[in-house]
């Protein structure tokens, strides 16, 4: 049945955790960035899977599945309320990803002196983005997010570095 195909790539679409596999390696895409396109990118497909249900022959299939009292409406209202929730949550982090996007911004393109300056707002917005969101209340995703902050932070060095004097100090101190 339709209602049935549907609901199965609903909770596939739900499950997706893949910003959980992107990998913390040396590259362009490694840094805090990486995790608020992928937030973007998710609230977007969900929100083009919300659009499409609310078109005419979504609505008719439920209509018919509704009139027939099939066991499945109950299970399609269920992944209905968790799309509802999954974009919102999407939205909700990607919108508080990039309020901290001026503090990623060093990250990337500043010296050293600028990323220790942006450290202290940077910190300050990641522990209000753990008490105010849901998803980056845990640990874990917590966990991930810092992660790719100091993957990003220690990418100049394995790049080659700068030139600044923290990358000449952190390599003389290794060699020694």
């Amino acid at each position: 049945m339709v209602l049935e195909t549907w609901s199965g790539q609903l909770e596939a679409l739900l499950a997706d955790d893949s910003v959980e596999r992107c990998p913390l390696r040396a590259g362009a895409a490694v840094g805090p960035k990486l995790e608020r396109a992928w937030w973007r990118a998710r609230a977007a497909h969900i929100a083009s899977v919300v659009e499409q249900l609310k078109g005419r022959d979504a609505r008719m299939v439920v209509a018919v599945v509704s009139a027939a009292k099939s066991r499945l409406l109950k299970r399609w209202r269920q992944n209905e309320r968790a799309l509802a929730d999954a974009l919102h949550e999407a939205e909700e982090n990607a919108k508080h990803l990039a309020e901290l996007e001026l503090f990623f911004e060093p990250l990337y393109t500043g010296s050293a002196a600028q990323m220790l300056d942006a450290a202290p707002g940077l910190f300050a917005g990641v522990r209000m983005l753990a008490t105010s969101t849901r998803h980056y209340s845990t640990a874990r995703a917590l966990a991930r997010l810092v992660g790719r902050v100091a993957a990003q932070v220690a990418a100049p060095a394995r790049v080659g570095g700068r030139g600044t004097k923290l990358t000449r100090r952190a390599a003389s101190n290794e060699a020694s």
